[in-house]
């Protein structure tokens, strides 16, 4: 099956699973467990929709998947991002006061 596929194929969804367990492995080590919920669901949802999109589904309809499945990811990817930086500018604010 993996004949199927391009190099390029290949290629990203490795970047994406080595990104999605980097950020998986920084929630659950992290001290803001609860907070990473909904970016930690997103990002699952995201990469189990592009996987299904890339493997299962095929022709115009996993261009659907795909997209769909890029969009969460990117959106889980900032969100958890932007909870990282609003819990350091916050500390950083009450460490001035």
């Amino acid at each position: 099956m993996i004949r199927e596929y391009s190099g390029e194929d290949l290629v990203l969804l490795g970047a994406m699973t080595i990104i999605l367990l980097f950020f998986l492995f920084f929630s659950i080590t992290s001290r803001l467990r609860r907070q990473f919920i909904v970016s930690s669901l997103l990002f699952v949802t995201g990469y189990i929709f592009f996987l299904v999109g890339m493997t299962i589904v095929r022709g115009w309809d996993a261009i659907g998947w795909l997209a769909l499945g890029l969009i969460l990811y990117v959106f889980g990817m900032i969100l958890h991002v932007g909870i990282v930086i609003y819990q350091r500018v916050k500390i950083r604010c009450e460490e001035q006061s």
